[in-house]
């Protein structure tokens, strides 16, 4: 039958395909028939397809992804796992890809293994493959109850080895035991290096564990690590691997041994420079750290065992890591945060991030900043959700079931200067530096906003216009409601107002400041008057002996075209709001914060370029702009902060303003700070202007005119206080202007934050904004390059920049170290990032794990 290459680049004709000339492939071919191994259902996948013999054997429906070269008829391809992934069964727990070719030796031990009961077994069904010797990559799979070695040199995948766990220790077992009644413990993780497998073990029910068994492939010894005086501290399997599921024990008692506890979460394996070398094997010996419910144990090259114990009973460690420069990645059971600490110190606290030896904390809690995504900062019910892996050089990749956070890590600085960048189905902030107090313009959504605030002076900037008191003197200064309840002591006493021109079914966003000692309330109402009933927002703010301002959003959907507003007092006391709002469209701030930018009028949006995700924020006028109320926690005074964000716009007949911050009505003696592109001026037109006002009156501006921006490019801007100088940096190199005369840039008269115009409405951005960020830190130099190199893939042609699918549940991460591509699972599919940038991804399922090297990748 002849070969038909048709139009629409199908192939029909003989399946059987030689190729015995030279072969010219231009675009992409892709290969989807994969093959099922056994009943763990693997699907493989391998980094390159090469046909010596000329001919290429197709059979059935045949896609590859990827770049396929064909040379003198061979196809020796260099084929991306693009679409190639692998995938195991439901009912894998973990998956491990060991490349011994990344052994201290290369892998060579292999080849002295002839000696071992393991290499002269015989093949046995569903227990050990034909194969004798170990396989250069191993695709080790974990199950609960059973642990399997694959072949990885083969393309089936064939099974190399299975160990079946059964008995206990104390009794007989074998060498993986399974604990108690034999049907008690489960593999969590499993970790290998210079053929040393690390097992560990923990109960089904969480309480109990077996522990951590580390099983050597070259001396066959196999040893069981447990908690102190557990009676089989350390203790020594009696029968070599070959009888690994016979009917044997373990023994011995070496308490110098002991792990903090037997209930193992998680196991991490590496080698340390300098390691000791085994007598026996010849190899460096590994150090193995394993996290518990107790705290976390390291096992060292020397044997000697470094506690890390926790003393609160509720608190476990669930995650371990080793990052590539030697230290520990620690999380935790039930908050959101991780830890960098040092190997040695054993020690005992209460929690981790207690530890003395710790390097890094990053969590969001306001002094511990910058920390992974959360809502609110801190979470309920959280529950070992964080997965950690260390990537490129010192960087750090974490997720959970808000997203995808990569932290840009850099040592010898304090963990306060650090930068994280989060990435979940709908945005990509790019990184924010340290104390970020917002990040704004991530989205990925083309469709237009428009909105208007409802709430007519709901800033309070005409007094208590429009505002009624019920049972409460109410008075308004600067700028900021008092609502005074200290003579009535009565259950409504309020400030409320009727708001109209509500469009039933439209969902509404509501914000509201508030500073009090007393507890106090916003209500808003379906009916009229102060008690109108059918509450659609009733939030109670309870009382606190230091006050403190406090943003708080909602949201609602409107069955009426009208609502009541009230601020309420509940009992005796004072209560203070600095603004309320309804609004039907907020831009969101994606940063730790959660204080979105108002949108009045229509912005619009539009891909940042042709085919990319991100979308660029344009349509800036006075009636079309952002604007975040009045917020104290943007007011640097004289310490170091910074603003970043990308433009894109040609030259204008007026200023540009990029963000400003300031009182309206303008006055000249209160303090103010903004970035603008300046029309004229000295003869340098279309410069940069850095502005900072003190209270005083007295201003300082930096006007850079070293840096082009108006040429209709997308350019990363960076404008910074330092505590010492101003400096604005354009694509990550910095202007040679600096300024020295720090303003003292307060909160006086409470100014709100425009993006994309002036204050006084005037002055838009005529071109694109995108990646707007506020922060009350400022960036190295090192660090605004790194941004600027990470971030600028994302302004281009087709360029991805989210989780792929609906889902921001991570449910398993890898890194590829060989091609520098974090691998991130969720329900929806695999999305395969380098750097800030989604190169690819699959739409099959991730339940638990996936294990990647050099394109090999595994996933379940």
């Amino acid at each position: 039958m002849a070969l038909v290459l048709s139009g629409d680049g199908s192939i029909t004709g003989n399946p059987n395909i030689t190729l015995t000339e030279n072969v010219s492939i231009a675009g992409t071919v892709t290969y989807e028939d994969v093959t099922n191994v056994d009943s763990i259902g693997i699907i493989t996948a391998r980094s390159g397809i090469n046909i010596t013999g000329g001919s290429l054997d197709v059979q059935g429906n045949t896609t590859i992804t990827g770049t396929l070269v064909a040379s003198n008829g061979n196809i020796t391809s260099e084929v991306d796992l693009t679409g190639i992934s692998s995938s195991i069964s439901d009912t894998a727990v973990d998956v491990f890809v060991y490349d011994t070719s990344k052994d201290s030796d290369g892998g060579a031990w292999r080849k002295r293994t002839s000696h071992t009961s393991w290499y002269n077994e015989e093949a046995a069904a569903g227990v050990r493959g034909s194969r004798k010797e170990f396989p250069a990559v191993a695709v080790i799979v974990a199950e609960t109850t059973k642990l399997t070695i694959y072949d990885g040199d083969d393309p089936d995948l064939p099974l190399w080895m299975a160990f079946n766990l059964l008995g206990s220790v104390g009794s007989n077992s074998n060498m993986l035991p399974r604990g108690g009644s034999g049907t008690e413990s489960d593999i969590t993780s499993i970790a290998c290096l210079n053929g040393r497998l690390a097992v560990a073990l923990k109960d089904v029910s969480g309480t109990v564990g077996e522990g951590l068994a580390v099983i050597d492939f070259i001396s066959e010894l196999a040893r069981i690590h447990r908690g102190s005086a557990s009676g089989y501290t350390g203790a020594v399997y009696n029968l070599s691997i070959s009888g690994r599921n016979s009917n044997g024990f373990y023994s011995g008692d070496y308490n110098s041994l002991a792990i903090v506890a037997e209930t193992c979460n998680d196991v991490a394996m590496t080698v340390l420079p300098n390691a000791l070398v085994d007598d026996t094997t010849g190899l460096p010996i590994p150090t193995i750290a394993v996290a518990t419910d107790g705290g976390v144990s390291v096992i060292k090259d020397n044997g000697i065992v470094v506690q890390k114990a926790l003393d609160d009973a509720d608190t476990d460690t669930e995650k371990v890591e080793f990052t590539n420069d030697g230290f520990l990645i620690v999380t935790r059971n039930d908050f959101n945060y991780f830890v960098i600490t040092a190997i040695e110190g054993t020690e005992s606290q209460l929690h981790p991030s207690a530890f003395t030896h710790n390097i890094n904390y990053f969590r969001n809690d306001g002094t511990n900043y910058p920390g992974p995504l959360s809502p609110g900062g801190q979470i309920v019910g959280y529950d070992n959700q964080s997965i950690v892996k260390t990537i490129k050089g010192t960087d750090i990749a974490m997720a959970d079931s808000y997203g995808l956070n990569i932290f840009n890590v850099t040592r010898d600085i304090s963990s306060t200067d650090n930068m994280v960048a989060y990435a979940a189905t709908s945005y990509n902030t790019g990184y924010m530096h340290g104390d970020v107090k917002g990040a704004f313009l991530s989205g990925i959504s083309t469709a237009n906003v428009t909105g208007t605030d409802k709430v007519t002076n709901g800033d309070f900037s005409n007094g208590t216009t429009g505002w009624t008191a019920n049972s409460a003197v109410i008075t308004a200064t600067s700028g900021r409601l008092k609502v005074d309840d200290s003579g009535n002591a009565g259950p409504d006493s309020q400030a409320y107002r009727t708001v109209t021109g509500l469009t039933e079914g439209t969902v509404y966003k509501v914000g509201v400041r508030h500073l009090s000692t007393s507890q106090h309330r916003l209500w808003i109402g379906t009916g009229s008057g102060p008690l109108g009933g059918g509450n659609v927002v009733s939030a109670v703010y309870a009382a606190g002996s230091t006050p403190s301002a406090t943003n708080h959003y909602y949201t609602f959907t409107a069955t009426t075209t009208s609502v009541t507003v009230a601020l309420q007092v509940d009992g005796s006391g004072i209560a203070y709001f600095d603004w309320v709002y309804i609004n039907e469209s907020v831009e969101e701030d994606r940063s730790i914060n959660n204080n979105g930018l108002q949108v009045f009028g229509t912005i619009t949006k539009s891909a940042v370029a042709t085919g990319s995700e991100l979308v660029a924020y344009s349509g800036f006028s006075a009636s079309n702009y952002l604007q975040q109320p009045y917020n104290s926690d943007l007011a640097p005074g004289t310490a170091a902060y910074s603003v970043s964000c990308w433009v894109k716009t040609g030259t204008s007949s007026s200023d540009q303003y990029i963000f400003d911050r300031n009182h309206t009505p303008s006055n000249s003696s209160s303090s103010r700070n903004l970035l603008l592109i300046m029309h004229t001026g000295a003869g340098n037109p279309n410069r940069l202007q850095w502005w900072h006002r003190g209270a005083d009156g007295v201003s300082t501006n930096i006007q850079i005119t070293d840096k082009t921006v108006t040429d209709n490019v997308w350019h990363q801007i960076v404008a910074l206080n330092d505590g010492t100088n101003y400096r604005v940096y354009v694509d990550g190199e910095a202007s040679s202007v600096t300024g020295s005369d720090i303003k003292n840039v307060g909160n006086d008269q409470s100014p709100p934050m425009f993006v994309g115009v002036r204050h006084s409405l005037e002055s838009p951005m005529t071109g694109s904004m995108a990646l707007f960020r506020y922060s009350r830190s400022a960036p190295s130099a090192e660090q605004i390059k790194k941004m600027y190199e990470d971030e600028k893939v994302l302004f281009q042609e087709n360029a991805q920049a989210t989780l792929y699918g609906s889902s921001n549940d991570v449910t398993a991460l890898a890194y590829d170290e060989v091609t520098d591509q974090l691998h991130v699972g969720t329900s929806s599919g695999r999305s395969d990032f380098q750097g800030l940038r989604r190169i690819n991804n699959t739409t099959q399922q991730v339940e638990t794990a996936i294990s990647a090297h050099d394109t090999f990748i595994i996933e379940q």
